[in-house]
């Protein structure tokens, strides 16, 4: 049988039209330029109608500018016709690239003109702790102001008061960061942060029961203001002594010790490991400081033999803190002294 052979066809290589592919891929890199210029004049339009609305609107500001921004993807073929852009030459997979490339060029450049140093919407962020939020007559209460800001605050416009609340008027006390020692306080361009003592002049044996507010108000360097309110109080029951019984003027040397703080002290959690960190509580008797150990009812007890023989003068009190790390402390002393005879 004879073995056909088939006659092989030669394979011609297509003509390769250089110029008219140069002329393609620039009107395609032209066409590219044109979009990204669209994007950027549309995210400025929506920044300028932003910064027009987001003053009353706040909410509906940023949805509402960005839409205007997607006005531009009808732009797009006007200014392709404007510009003498060959349409035939650009094909529908380059359109639809044109319209995603659009999208997040936009998105990208509102982006960043809605943020320093083109623009700033943002009042600085104040932090006020009060430590304690509950003192007892005659202690100090720590204020700890932090003001911090994306651009600069201002620290001229600082406006602090404390305000003791009363059922028929209310009587303030300034407090002017000027007045602060330079080692209490650091100013920075974007953070402000100072600890000041504030004290009533109280009298440490008064039954009081008093409430207070902190306010604070400050502007950045564009005008921005935030004004933050915190209450704190004082009361001879911040700390208590419940055992032994203050009217049981005799005790043992084995009497048991329990300490309740006021509910109203707040302990400090560790975000990321979940830890509680107490106050630590002490008693004193005589000479004699023992530290308490917290239960998770919320008292405090002693694991020790704490009582010294014969007449004993007691005080309890407590140190709190403004985060883990202990920057700023405080101490709350019962202002009652209590007298036990220990057999």
């Amino acid at each position: 049988m004879k073995e056909k052979k088939e006659k092989e066809l030669p394979f011609k290589v297509p003509e390769f039209d250089e110029e008219e592919f140069k002329k393609t891929e620039s009107t395609k890199a032209f066409a590219t330029l044109v979009v990204t210029a669209i994007a950027i004049l549309m995210a400025v339009v929506s920044t300028f109608i932003w910064k027009s609305l987001q003053v009353d609107y706040m909410s509906h500001a940023w949805p509402i500018s960005f839409c205007v921004g997607m006005v531009g993807l009808v732009l797009i073929p006007l200014f392709f016709k404007l510009l003498r852009i060959d349409f035939t030459k650009i094909g529908k997979s380059t359109w639809f690239f044109s319209a995603f490339s659009y999208f997040f060029l936009l998105l990208a450049f509102f982006v960043i003109f809605l943020n320093p140093p083109f623009s700033d919407a943002t009042a600085p962020h104040v932090e006020l702790t009060t430590l304690p939020n509950v003192q007892e007559p005659g202690g100090n209460v720590k204020i700890v102001v932090k003001v911090e800001d994306n651009v600069g605050i201002d620290p001229k416009s600082f406006l602090g008061e404390v305000i003791k609340k009363t059922d028929r008027e209310q009587s303030n006390h300034p407090i002017s960061i000027d007045s602060i020692p330079i080692q209490d306080k650091s100013i920075k361009d974007n953070v402000i942060e100072f600890a000041y003592d504030f004290n009533p002049g109280h009298n440490a044996n008064s039954g009081i029961k008093e409430d207070y507010l902190l306010k604070v108000k400050i502007r950045d360097v564009n005008g921005h203001f935030t004004e933050t309110v915190v209450n704190f109080s004082y009361s001879n029951e911040a700390i208590n002594l419940l055992k032994p019984v203050p009217s049981n003027s005799n005790l043992t040397k084995s009497e048991t010790v329990m300490v309740e703080l006021s509910e109203n002290i707040p302990v400090i959690k560790n975000e990321i490991t979940g830890e509680i960190i107490s106050p630590i509580v002490y008693l004193k008797a005589n000479d004699k400081t023992t530290r308490l150990i917290p239960k998770e009812s919320g008292l405090y007890v002693s694991s020790t033999q704490v009582w010294p023989q014969g007449d004993v003068k007691v005080k309890v009190f407590a140190e709190v803190f403004s985060d883990e790390d202990g920057k700023y402390k405080n101490k709350i002393v019962d202002s009652t002294t209590y007298s036990f005879k220990v057999e």
